[in-house]
């Protein structure tokens, strides 16, 4: 799925897309791909922009603990040194802010 600004779309089955957005009056565009799986990417444009290629991550996924400290290596590939989450123990909490207690998954 690929969004532009308000303008959503999804791609051909190859991944390419062709979007028309609506002019921004401040030359401000926000170029935003997600699929399943994979970590969004984000860019942000400042005018038209040409035939580009973008390459989505496969996301990571782990099951943690949030009693305990989570401490997660996300693994290297070309290009891309991983990156290393680290929380304390009981500091997630849910979206009415009270601690999680449950192992959960998490997509580093």
């Amino acid at each position: 799925m690929v969004r532009v600004n308000d303008a959503t779309l999804a791609t051909d089955r190859h991944g390419v897309f062709t979007i028309l957005a609506a002019e921004d009056p401040n030359d401000r565009y926000v170029v935003t791909v997600t699929k399943p799986g994979y970590v969004p990417l984000s860019r942000i444009f400042d005018d038209g922009e040409g035939a580009t290629s973008w390459h989505l991550m496969p996301a990571q996924v782990a099951t943690v603990d949030p009693r305990r400290n989570i401490n997660i290596q996300e693994r290297e590939s070309p290009g891309h040194k991983g990156t290393h989450l680290r929380i304390a123990a009981d500091s997630l909490r849910d979206q009415l802010r009270r601690l999680a207690r449950r192992p959960s998954e998490s997509l580093p």
